[in-house]
């Protein structure tokens, strides 16, 4: 009953029209019902129920209102999930299952994401409170980007089967994206954690979150499943797609404990697959879509065309400086950290660079944040700009979002840089600067 309640669950009848019924009484209209997603009309105008015959779960935004419904079939009914289509106020990509109550777990334990929602209320109801949910689509970098600011963590549980590791593979790497730090929970005997849950306990469960595996350990145990290591063939497309993965760390030590690793289980060396690794990060300097985000060269990037800064905003970079720059003008910590760390030259965005320096500017003369007084204050050709970034203020840890931030457009910079030599088939100075680049991040 704790979790009924907690969870708010509740029942659609197996009915065609009782909550439209029910909701005309107080005096909603069709449309309006339809609008909201709890109803259907068809091709002949009819109007009738959306869920029927199902177990309903309230889908709560992470502010605490309801913006949508999950039902789960309890007849044989083929869709055995179904959910709210978008709305007005319910955006799939944008919302998480449970964040409203899981959040407040998230910086100290980490947050659990797991398929369904019988997977929360399971592990809830075994005393695991920190489970969230995606929404019967493909997790999305929208969904990624909000659990950054309320999970230290994020320990991905989907199904162990086949389709289930799959999808994993992706929220994994849209997560990594997104600045999350990532862990894949393993288990086996069980389809999913509410099976797995009813057949071994919750205490078991614990220790598969324990055990779980890092986000490139977890892509190397899939893809050994896939390779026989006995066999020259298989050894040498297994280091091979090996090397796509790792060519994608950062971190130098991190590489290279992976790279020994790797040479002791194929018996090839780590020099030669430290060469496939150089050669796959050369040749992904190499390629370079029509259109380019960035000027070729920073210097020039104020006199960038039109074209090229519209292409800029459409970037997850341009997204990040216009959080930094967020982030920085309302909290003074974080501003205090950007003044020794962030310069103008960092901001690939013409207008987001010049909206920093007038911010620069406006805060030397002015101690405290006044969004509306900034306004008044900078030139009028920026001024929606800078209202569309000033609309709301980001709940974090400002001053681990300014470091994350900066440090992202720093390395931005330098993959202009090596872009540029590899262009220009200067691959001596693409090793060069792509090892000054690893040092520094390891």
């Amino acid at each position: 009953r704790d979790t009924i309640i907690k969870f708010g669950l509740g029942y659609a009848k197996d009915e065609w029209n009782d909550l439209c019924d029910y909701l005309k009484e107080k005096g909603f209209t069709e449309d309006e019902i339809v609008a909201a997603g709890l109803a259907v009309k068809n091709d002949k105008g009819h109007v009738y129920d959306k869920f029927r015959n199902r177990l309903m779960f309230p889908i709560i935004n992470v502010r605490g209102s309801v913006v949508a419904f999950g039902g789960r079939a309890l007849g044989d009914d083929p869709a055995k999930y179904m959910n709210s289509p978008e709305t007005p106020v319910f955006h799939k990509g944008r919302n998480v299952f449970n964040l409203n109550m899981a959040k407040q777990f998230g910086q100290k334990e980490g947050l659990i994401l797991v398929e369904g929602y019988m997977d929360v209320a399971s592990l809830y109801q075994s005393g695991i409170c920190n489970a969230i949910a995606g929404l019967g689509t493909a997790f999305t970098p929208e969904q990624a980007q909000l659990l950054r600011r309320y999970a230290s963590r994020i320990y991905v549980s989907y199904d162990s089967d086949g389709p289930g590791q799959a999808a994993a593979l992706k929220a994994v790497d849209i997560l990594s994206d997104a600045g999350n730090k990532v862990k894949v929970v393993r288990f086996s005997g069980a389809k999913d954690p509410d099976e797995y849950i009813q057949k071994k306990g919750a205490e078991s469960f614990r220790e598969c979150i324990n055990n779980a595996a890092g986000a490139v350990e977890f892509k190397i145990m899939r893809l050994r499943k896939d390779y026989d290591l006995t066999d020259v063939e298989g050894k040498v497309a297994f280091v091979t797609e090996a090397s796509k993965i790792l060519s994608g760390i950062e971190n130098q030590i991190e590489r290279e404990a992976y790279i020994k690793r790797i040479a002791a289980e194929t018996d090839i060396s780590s020099a030669a697959i430290q060469t496939e690794i150089n050669k796959l990060i050369y040749q992904a300097g190499k390629k370079t879509a029509r259109g380019e985000l960035y000027a070729e060269k920073r210097q020039d990037a104020r006199e960038a065309s039109a074209i090229q800064a519209e292409a800029v905003q459409n970037t997850a970079t341009y997204k990040a400086e216009r959080m930094l720059l967020n982030v920085i003008f309302f909290q003074r910590k974080a501003y205090e950290f950007a003044r020794e760390e962030l310069s103008g030259d960092l901001f690939a965005g013409v207008e987001n660079r010049k909206i920093y320096e007038a911010m620069t500017a406006y805060k030397s003369e002015n101690a405290e944040a006044n969004a509306s007084g900034f306004l008044s204050y900078i030139e009028p050709s920026l001024k929606e700009k800078a209202a569309a970034i000033l609309y709301r203020e980001y709940e974090c840890d400002s001053v681990q979002a300014a470091k994350d931030m900066i440090k992202k457009l720093k390395g931005e910079l330098m993959n202009s840089r090596i872009k540029q030599l590899a262009r220009e088939g200067k691959a001596e100075e693409v090793n060069a600067l792509i090892q000054k680049y690893t040092e520094r991040r390891g």
